[in-house]
């Protein structure tokens, strides 16, 4: 019966709709992303600046997720690579945005179309115990079944509502952030948006590792270097 599916359809939503919007936030809000970002389309103009594509205002954040396919002049290093150098070396303190990845893969697994059928079928549960109450209200205007199932879609439709207010503000989140990002409404896709933001915090936490583990490791051999040489005599 609705009346028991009804809490478990309401925990999704609801679920769902926090989820979401926890993730847009954060992308909107991170200013270290949005410091890296930039850091992105300056490294991209400096390898491009002898082509048309050089000195461009803004990029796809598509192309987040081809940054280690792309390398420099000489082939020696990959964008990914050279951005997460230039970010450990001039930027650390922006290592921080790397914290939402959490919240950001979390959201890329939330469909604004199953919250909306989730949505339609708590309507559609509720329309349906509405014309229950009325039928039975026809042939038996004392039932208990009217108390109980009336108190059961006062409180309901209240909590419902609530919903559908919070449903809006993610809609108006998502076309905000797409505005922020420069992307197209029209064929924006909340799912493989936010998976592109996943796929490069994945891939920017990888290539930080591996150049922080480089680092230690040739720390570790200049100080074995230093301490193997012979000192000069007092």
């Amino acid at each position: 019966k609705f009346s028991l599916a009804f809490e478990g359809l309401l925990a999704f939503a609801s679920k769902s709709l926090g989820t979401l919007l926890s993730g847009v936030a954060r992308l909107r809000e991170d200013r270290d992303l949005a410091q890296v970002l930039r850091l992105v389309l300056q490294l991209g103009n400096l390898l491009n600046e002898a082509t048309a594509y050089g000195n461009a205002r803004g990029f796809s954040i598509e192309n987040l997720t081809q940054l280690s396919a792309i390398k420099s002049t000489d082939s020696s290093l990959t964008l990914l690579e050279f951005l997460v150098e230039r970010v450990h070396s001039k930027a650390p303190h922006c290592l921080k945005f790397l914290d939402g990845l959490s919240e950001i893969e979390a959201a890329s697994t939330v469909g604004v179309s199953d919250i909306s059928r989730c949505l339609k079928e708590i309507d559609d549960g509720l329309a349906m115990v509405a014309l229950e109450c009325a039928e039975v209200k026809k042939v038996s205007p004392e039932d208990a079944f009217l108390e109980v199932m009336g108190g059961f879609c006062e409180k309901a439709s209240a909590k419902t509502s609530e919903l559908q207010s919070s449903f809006k503000d993610v809609q108006k989140s998502l076309i905000a952030l797409c505005e922020w990002f420069g992307e197209d409404f029209a064929t924006f896709d909340e799912r493989t948006f936010l998976g592109y933001f996943v796929t490069f915090y994945r891939s920017f936490l990888k290539a930080s590792k591996e150049y922080q583990a480089m680092s230690a490791a040739q720390a570790r051999a200049g100080g074995a270097a230093r301490a193997a040489s012979p000192r000069s005599p007092t």
